[in-house]
């Protein structure tokens, strides 16, 4: 099933239920989700689950009629963009599209052709025959004045680069260095530019290598080289190891202060946005509740997204064990649950063994 057949899918469900008169309520809505993706659609379960939880979910389903208004779309995506990564929200955009019955992008499968802009014309240029001589198939007319007139130009441009080139020459350092030109002592030819090589061996003497008083070579001097520069860390690396253990730690000191019913400390730990999964009068039926288990699934730039597992401990000692997925705001110091939605059951409620 594609990402856009199950925003069809879940439409096709919501509004027969609404039709029925059944509430939607949030845990009817979150194993609603699960029941419905399959195993290459688990990565949409979060980012789904969050969008039926939303309040601009919650207002477009309450509309005559509802899932209806496609304006809603940007309205989903941008609350999707504020908690997942891009490569999710890419994908949801088809599931939201088939959940406001809108029609999938792209070509159309099996149309046999999409439509494509209409070609830019061409306007045509008529171009000159050339000018051909009496003959068919001689040479044009006057083409030997041009054929005179190129060789001469041609001459021209070479003399010109002759001297352009001569005069760099005598303005190169290699000639200023030179010898100028005199008669030779024993009364041979003249030395200078004939002899330039020589004179240039004379004007840079080799560097020769330093002596001490005693005419032996000194031992080389060790350099010490310096440590190189810290490559500067890839963005986000050690960033998200330390959101990942932040987030945990808020989790955990969560479901301490739940434990022993403290509320105004757990208070602290999580938004309004989540406060309806984390309320009192749930929480005082039991003795005692625990995380654990708790894994990344999601991460973007200032979010992160935990699966774990929930216990829930009776006053008969029966327990309950929950899988539960947390979305938390890693620009927070601490990081602060937005999200939480449950999952399913793992071990249902029995006597603790």
């Amino acid at each position: 099933m594609s990402d856009y057949a199950l925003g069809v899918r879940l439409r096709a469900i919501l509004l027969q239920e609404r039709a029925r008169g059944l509430p939607l309520e949030a845990r009817r809505l979150q194993a609603l989700v699960g029941d419905l993706c399959e195993q290459e659609q688990l990565a949409l379960v979060p980012p789904l689950r969050h969008l039926l939880l939303s309040p601009a979910f919650a207002s477009e389903v309450g509309r005559t009629p509802p899932l209806g208004e496609p304006r809603s779309r940007l309205r989903f995506l941008q609350e999707l963009r504020e908690v997942f990564a891009a490569p999710l929200c890419d994908r949801m955009e088809a599931v939201v599209g088939g959940l406001l019955d809108l029609p999938p992008t792209g070509p159309a499968v099996g149309s046999g052709c999409t439509d494509a802009p209409p070609a830019t014309p061409v306007l045509a240029v008529p171009i000159p025959p050339p000018s051909l001589g009496d003959g068919a198939g001689g040479p044009p007319r006057n083409a030997w004045p041009i054929a005179l007139a190129a060789f001469l130009g041609g001459a021209l441009l070479l003399g010109l680069a002759g001297v352009f080139f001569w005069l760099a020459e005598r303005h190169s350092p290699a000639h200023q260095g030179a010898i100028p030109s005199r008669p030779s002592p024993e009364g041979g030819g003249p030395i200078g530019l004939e002899r330039r090589e020589g004179a240039e061996r004379a004007a840079s003497p080799p560097i020769a290598a330093p002596q001490a008083a005693s005419g032996e070579i000194p031992p080389a001097v060790a350099v010490e080289t310096p440590p190189a520069p810290a490559l500067p860390q890839a963005p986000g690396t050690q960033e998200g190891a330390d959101g990942q253990a932040a987030a945990v730690r808020t989790l955990e000191s969560l479901y301490q202060a739940l434990s022993r019913q403290d509320f105004a400390a757990a208070r602290a730990l999580f938004s309004g946005e989540a406060a309806d999964q984390f309320d009192p009068t749930f929480f005082r039926q039991f003795t005692r509740v625990e995380v654990s288990d708790l894994q990344p699934t999601a991460r973007s730039a200032g979010s992160i997204t935990l699966d774990g597992v929930v216990s829930f401990f009776y006053p008969d000692g029966s327990l309950q064990e929950e899988a539960r997925t947390f979305t938390l705001d890693t620009n927070s110091d601490p990081p602060r649950v937005v999200a939480s939605a449950f999952d399913r059951v793992l071990r249902p409620r029995r006597p603790s063994p």
